[in-house]
């Protein structure tokens, strides 16, 4: 029965996409990412993962951070940057290899001297989003024990989604002694599904604190987006 199970699985296409950012600090240079498979194969017990574009490897620096898949869900961290993969070969504890579909993941680089002295960082205290017919609202909020500029938080965005990104919007919204709060409005078209040929999408977006000419990644936000959340 587990044989028919993982064959299932390898014949499996995930029609999506992710576009990730990749923090490299002087203390860290890997992700960690989250595999949400479509189908149920609990307690699969995982021994190692090669990441792969097509039939080309890409990288085997790879930790594997839960070994029984629970949920439908494989955790795993890359150690090295790589810039694309859209399938996995895991290697089971039992020896056999089962190559499955991911969907196209797409990694951005973000180098940061992370060094912005603890007295004047922003903390963050909580950041969510909510997505009406492609309308895209992201708040968030950061507390800090010494007031600094609220002007000194950015955001960076995936480059491969940049184009589809409409009416780019961010602007601060309140401070006080020990918290700001900012919010990002941005609109994603229907038709882009159509462009990107996919069911579903889901993009990271970084938020960064610069502060003098030191600077710190303070936030990280995904956001996913179906097609069938639109509205007719």
């Amino acid at each position: 029965m587990e044989d028919v199970v993982l064959k299932e699985i390898s014949s499996y296409k995930l029609n999506e996409k992710n576009y990730l950012m990749f923090v490299d600090t002087p203390e860290t240079d890997n992700k960690k990412i989250t595999l949400y498979l479509p189908y149920s194969v609990n307690n699969i017990n995982v021994k190692a993962i090669e990441l792969m574009q097509n039939k080309e490897l890409i990288t085997k620096q790879i930790r594997v951070d839960s070994p029984n898949i629970i949920d439908n869900k494989l955790y795993f961290t890359l150690k090295e940057f790589v810039p694309f993969f859209n399938r996995a070969n895991l290697i089971l504890a039992d020896g056999r290899t089962v190559s499955i579909s991911t969907g196209q993941f797409y990694l951005q680089i973000y180098v940061t001297k992370d060094n912005v002295p603890q007295d004047k960082l922003k903390f963050s205290d909580s950041g969510h989003f909510k997505n009406i017919n492609g309308k895209i609202e992201y708040s968030a909020q950061f507390s800090y024990k010494v007031w600094t500029d609220v002007e000194d938080v950015s955001i960076v965005l995936p480059d491969g989604l940049f184009p589809p990104l409409k009416a780019k919007d961010f602007k601060f919204i309140d401070s006080s002694d020990t918290a700001s709060s900012y919010i990002l409005a941005l609109t994603f078209p229907e038709v882009e599904f159509k462009r990107h040929h996919v069911d579903s999408l889901t993009f990271e977006m970084l938020w960064a604190q610069k502060y003098e000419d030191k600077d710190a990644v303070i936030l990280m936000g995904s956001v996913p987006i179906r097609l069938e959340d639109y509205s007719n």
